[in-house]
């Protein structure tokens, strides 16, 4: 019974996956597509064959049928659609050729009519990119006169227009211009903190360690200088408001193992009633050994807190600020021993180790910036 609804289950599914199954259900697409795959190698079917010329001419059809009402809308913003469609048609044929070859080799040669799609190609394709070219130059005005925003638009739109010719009427030189027309300049300031100045500017070289300035992320060039030739648009004030310290903690624990051991042996008399008389018997020695762990437990931690607050350059109003938080930590455990080593199997846990010297706080707050650099640096691609 279990190999009968086996069998049953793959019939069905071979079944149901054939390609005339698909083209009795409308599913054109997939007919085309299995009918490819049924005759490109193998016996040739007349009803994969057939299947093929049907599902082949009802898709090129219908696209075709498309691109002709999208034509007569003669509208700039259905090219794109239309370049869309020409190259559906012309990655069909393409996969279609192939078998075509093979089954005009072989005397079967499919009915297929292939649509002259290459000219339509070129057509959309200049066209489309004309389109979003001229959408582009809409926004020109607009950015030339400092809007960042139209700018940014236009530099959007030349990117579509790239997609489908490259460098269209100087489309790169006119996105270099839409990207510097459309970036906010922004200039880091460092805060140094009065009481450890020196501190302070270790610290901000940490949080700015590995860039190079001016350094871009989206549409933000930051810089750490002001330059007569640029204007700036923003102040990023960052500052440490809190530096803490722990200090130098030790704990201690102290654990006493005791172990009762076997040390030799002692002789003890026993009445031997075979020979009725006193026997002398050796019986094991115990004693009770022990000894002192005591585990000491050396612990650091440092918390920073940083925030930047972010200024109009010209106005001198806050736009936003935002506080960060990190904190570096540092620990030793070590016991050490003292009492007969023999006792050391006891309960009392020994950790091992050693005595260490205790990490500066310098150093454990440099560690805590460089770890709070990378989320810092994460919200400076969040645009203004």
């Amino acid at each position: 019974m279990k190999y009968s609804l086996l069998f049953i289950g793959i019939f069905c599914f071979f079944a149901c996956s054939s390609p005339q199954k698909y083209l009795e259900k409308g599913s054109y697409e997939k007919a085309f597509l299995q009918s490819l795959k049924k005759l490109k190698n193998g016996k040739i079917k007349k009803s994969d064959l057939q299947t093929l010329e049907e599902s082949f001419s009802f898709l090129n059809s219908r696209d075709q049928k498309a691109i002709d009402a999208l034509r007569e809308r003669n509208q700039g913003t259905d090219w794109p659609d239309i370049f869309e469609l020409a190259l559906i048609i012309s990655d069909r044929q393409r996969e279609a050729t192939p078998v075509v070859e093979r089954l005009e080799k072989m005397g079967e040669a499919p009915l297929l009519s292939f649509y002259p799609v290459s000219p339509l190609l070129e057509e959309s394709r200049k066209k489309s990119a004309i389109y979003y070219y001229a959408r582009a130059q809409e926004h020109l005005p607009s950015a030339r006169s400092g809007d960042r925003q139209a700018a940014r638009k236009a530099h959007g739109l030349l990117d579509k227009s790239q997609e489908y010719l490259t460098d269209y009427r100087g489309t790169e030189a006119l996105q270099e211009e839409m990207r510097a027309l459309g970036t906010h300049h922004i200039l880091l300031s460092p805060v140094l903190d009065s009481y450890d100045p020196e501190l302070s500017d270790e610290l901000f070289q940490t949080l700015l360690w590995n860039k190079k300035f001016p350094f871009r992320e989206d549409w933000q060039m930051y810089h750490i200088q002001e330059r007569d030739d640029q204007e700036l648009h923003y102040q990023l004030n960052l500052s440490f408001p809190l530096l803490q310290s722990s200090g130098n903690q030790m704990y201690s624990d102290v654990c006493y193992n005791n172990v009762e051991i076997e040390q030799g042996f002692i002789l003890q008399r026993e009445w031997n009633t075979l020979d009725s008389s006193w026997v002398d018997v050796e019986v094991p020695n115990y004693i009770t050994v022990s000894g002192t762990i005591n585990t000491f437990d050396q612990l650091k931690e440092v918390v920073v807190e940083m925030e930047y607050e972010l200024i109009d350059w010209h106005s001198k109003e806050r736009i936003r600020r935002r506080p960060f938080r990190e904190a570096s930590q540092w620990q030793n455990i070590y016991s050490t021993w003292v009492g007969d080593e023999r006792a050391r199997v006891g309960s009392c846990e020994d950790f091992g180790g050693y005595w260490m010297d205790f990490p500066l706080e310098e150093n454990m707050f440099i560690e805590a910036v460089d770890k709070m650099r990378w989320n810092f640096f994460d919200t400076l691609e969040d645009p203004f």
